[in-house]
Order: C-alpha cells, then sequence, then structure tokens
C-alpha cells in the first residue's frame, strides 16, 4: 500500500515539474544559476539544459535503487535470525520503497526550485518539501537500524 502511495506521488511531482519545464522552457533565459551564496545572491551560472540534468539523474538512481533492493532477502541485515527473517525482510523492503521515492522527489523538488528561481518565482515551496524529503531519506535507515538493534535486545 505505501509503496503504492509513494509511487504514485512521486510520479505526480514528476509530472507537475516536467509540465512546468515543457511549458516554461522557451521563457528560460540561456543561463540560470546554479549556485547561490549565503545571501541567496547567485554566484555560478550553468545552461538552462543543467535543469535535465537532474531529473534523468532522479530516474537514474530510483532505477539503481529497485534493481538492488528488488529481493530484500539479498541484502545484509543486523540481527538477522530465523525468528525474524520475515519482518526484517519486510523492513528492507520498507527502506527500499522510502530511499528510492523520497531520493526521486528530493532531486525532483530540488530541481524545481532551481527552474523557479530561474523564473524570479518563489521557491520556499519546493526547497521546504525537497529539505523534507531528505530528512525523512536520512532519518529513516537510522530508525530502521535502531529498531534491528532492539529487535536482537528483545529475543
Amino acid at each position: 500500500m505505501m509503496g503504492k502511495l509513494m509511487l504514485s506521488l512521486g510520479f505526480i511531482v514528476f509530472v507537475i515539474h516536467v509540465g512546468y519545464l515543457i511549458y516554461f522552457w522557451p521563457t528560460l533565459p540561456a543561463e540560470i544559476a546554479i549556485q547561490y551564496n549565503h545571501l541567496n545572491e547567485a554566484t555560478q551560472w550553468g545552461s538552462k539544459a543543467l535543469l535535465l540534468l537532474m531529473p534523468g539523474g532522479a530516474i537514474v538512481l530510483w532505477l539503481v535503487i529497485h534493481l538492488i533492493t528488488r529481493k530484500p532477502e539479498n541484502l545484509n541485515y543486523i540481527n538477522l535470525t530465523e525468528a525474524n527473517k520475515h519482518l526484517m525482510y519486510e523492513k528492507g523492503r520498507t527502506l527500499s520503497i522510502v530511499l528510492k521515492n523520497c531520493s526521486f522527489m528530493m532531486l525532483i523538488l530540488a530541481n524545481q526550485a532551481f527552474l523557479l528561481a530561474a523564473l524570479n518565482q518563489s521557491t520556499v515551496m519546493a526547497l521546504t518539501l525537497a529539505g523534507a524529503m531528505l530528512t525523512v531519506t536520512l532519518i529513516y535507515p537510522v530508525y530502521v537500524l535502531f529498531w534491528s538493534i532492539l529487535l536482537k535486545a528483545e529475543d
């Protein structure tokens, strides 16, 4: 259930972003800001074609994580026993769903922020959501690690 929901949400975010790219592509300047300093001033510029790089990278990253984790029983686990293996494999599946979809959405939303900045529009929403996806991507594996350690302590 969660996998389908996250996949659907990622697909919606991707389609909206691609729609923005297609719609605004002709109006984008030839060069866009690609790096900012602490005062939010552009310090480095690059071709608008760079806006195509991050979505492509996001798709490749999603596919790589998907291929690596499609059989969670082949991954390494902490404190895996015969008694808890099914529970651990389910956690592994959930972890792979969270990692691939949240990292995918984080990259798309960060790219949306670059696009919006190039259009002189507010980037607050896109950056906030990208930060939230980054936070989940970083915290959830730590949660699973501690859960695994505590699972062994309960045996």
